[in-house]
């Protein structure tokens, strides 16, 4: 039985924004940022009111401004949409974009809408400078830090009492305990690291988007200097997220029925491959151990079989890159050769790490990609301590 041409999600409109003035206080807030985004995808789509006519509105929940609270519904207002389904994720989460992705084409695929805009923002680096100056107005003087706080929401758990708390808290776990089991010494485990972020370098040099533009060789990857300290064992500043950005990115996905009624090219489609997702206990110590992610191989794995794809006929990957265990536990799953980028926009250290909302960033540039060359792209994406798994 052939699918409608109502049925088949197409992303048509990409967009992202690096805001960066000089003086940070200056910047844009979230909210924004996720609404420059989208216009920018509409502009993408051709123009006309695609965002006005959207039947879902769904963002990508953000901590920068976190007392402005659900920004789904300000996000349609400002965009001129009245739409059925309108929502943030339940948390910021670094899987968060992948997975409305996935909403946003079954909301296509199920006949329920016609049209999805699908944005995210942090706006962390405006938002600390704000604090800042708030408190040297008071007089005050203190630590600001908006991930640790977020991490502090939730009710107190056993881990934290030894200060597991945080993301670079908990991967230097699996590093060290994946580089033994991969039968590597420290200098052989940090090597690979070193490999992988330095070619992660070198595609935000060449992507616009990306927050630094600054080539870095695998020495200079893996060696702490007083540019790149130590930041949590055995890891440097070049090789964790780098969250202190302005930076915002969304993408509409439509029904190929409806892309052609409008006239879009058939050179501006993407179609959507099925996705699958998986998740690990929320709690990390009720883990079997930590060389490898059951989940993460799931969705990997299944993602490749819905689509009937083998690795050698991925033209290109985004591999979620908040520290390098992850990328590392995920090219050995689908066996992803060390010498290829594992990276469309730059990694979560040089494209930038606005927090949940790296991978919107990712599908622009996947989108970008696939128009320019190629068939085939795949985006894995990560949330949590290794605990929320989509592809």
């Amino acid at each position: 039985m052939s699918v409608s041409e109502d049925r088949i999600p197409v992303i048509i409109g990409v967009g992202q924004i690096n805001d960066r003035p000089e003086n940070p206080v200056d910047g844009l807030d979230s909210l924004g940022l996720m609404v420059e985004a989208l216009r920018i995808a509409e502009q993408d789509a051709g123009g006309g009111e695609w965002l006005k006519l959207a039947d879902g509105v769904l963002i990508v929940d953000q901590i920068s401004f976190a007392k402005m609270g659900d920004l789904s519904g300000p996000v349609a207002e400002a965009i001129g949409a009245k739409p059925k389904e309108c929502r943030k994720t339940k948390y910021p989460m670094g899987d968060s974009p992948v997975r409305l992705l996935n909403e946003a084409a079954n909301i296509i695929g199920s006949g329920e809408g016609q049209i999805v805009a699908v944005t995210g923002a942090e706006a962390l680096r405006t938002a600390a400078a704000r604090a800042k100056a708030a408190m040297a107005a008071k007089g005050e003087q203190k630590e600001v830090s908006a991930i640790r706080d977020a991490s502090k929401q939730r009710p107190i758990a056993y881990r934290d009492k030894f200060g597991l708390t945080a993301p670079v808290d908990v991967y230097p776990l699996y590093e060290n305990a994946g580089r033994h089991a991969y039968g590597q010494t420290l200098e052989e485990g940090q090597r690979e690291s070193g490999e992988i972020w330095s070619r992660f370098s070198q595609v935000a040099d060449a992507e616009e988007g990306a927050w630094i533009h600054a080539p870095k060789s695998v020495e200079e990857v893996i060696t702490p200097t007083a540019d790149n300290r130590p930041i949590s064992f055995p890891y440097t500043k070049f090789m964790v997220a780098n969250s202190s950005v302005n930076q915002g990115a969304g993408f509409i996905v439509t029904s190929l029925g409806e892309a052609k009624r409008r006239g879009i090219s058939e050179e501006k489609l993407i179609y959507v491959g099925q996705g699958a997702s998986a998740n690990e206990p929320g709690d990390f110590l009720k883990r079997d151990d930590y060389t490898h992610s059951v989940s993460m191989a799931k969705t990997l794995n299944r993602t490749m079989e819905l689509n009937g794809l083998k690795t050698d006929q991925l033209d290109f990957v985004e591999l979620y890159s908040c520290f390098p265990c992850v990328p590392k536990m995920a090219r050995r799953v689908i066996d992803w050769p060390v010498e290829k980028p594992a990276t469309v926009f730059g990694g979560l250290t040089f494209g930038g790490g606005p927090i949940a909302n790296y991978m919107s960033h990712a599908i622009v540039c996947m989108v970008e990609k696939l128009r320019e060359e190629g068939k085939y792209g795949m985006l894995f994406a990560n949330g949590g301590f290794a605990t929320n798994n989509h592809t």
